[in-house]
């Protein structure tokens, strides 16, 4: 599950995951945008074998370097308002994760296919996997935030003022 920082990637991997029984990895387990520990993640038996749930909104960027037969990459979609609302809420600093695109953007092949006028990094994670990383992936997912209100594991916007920088639910 990737997505932008901030649009729900972490209880949406958590509904995947309890949804369809398979174990829930977070983004810690491979020190969040380490690629090689995601890497040596992926090609473990564990994943291999029986499949698990991902957390990876870090690895966004890069997802579609890891598209297989085997995998569905599942991207979270949210109201970009409420994003950059619950960035500011916690305090989250874009710039290192518009580091990573702003290479791909000024230096990279694909470059001229984006339309990257705004600098905003939702906006263009958004038209990075509009243009480049879903045409790229053998199978994907779009899962919108709001469609997850119905599930027991989603905390309403009122009880989410206070919530931490990785909080995802009450009392935690």
């Amino acid at each position: 599950m990737t997505g932008p920082q901030r649009s729900g990637t972490t209880l949406g991997a958590r509904v995947l995951a309890e949804l369809t029984g398979l174990e829930y990895v977070d983004e810690e387990h491979f020190g969040v945008h380490d690629c090689r520990r995601f890497e040596a993640l992926l090609a473990g038996s564990t994943v291999r074998s029986k499949g698990v749930v991902i957390h990876c909104p870090a690895m966004s960027r890069w997802v579609h370097h890891y598209s297989t037969e085997q995998r569905c990459i599942v991207f979270m979609l949210r109201d970009i308002d409420q994003i950059n609302a619950s960035a500011e809420r916690v305090g989250w600093n874009y710039e290192p994760e518009l580091a990573k695109y702003k290479d791909i953007v000024l230096n990279g092949a694909r470059a001229p296919m984006l339309n990257v006028t705004r600098g905003n990094l939702v906006h263009l994670t958004y038209e990075y996997w509009q243009q480049v990383q879903r045409p790229a992936c053998k199978h994907w997912l779009e899962v919108h935030f709001d469609t997850l209100r119905g599930h027991p594991l989603f905390v309403p916007d009122h009880q989410r003022e206070h919530f931490a920088l990785r909080q995802w639910r009450v009392n935690q």
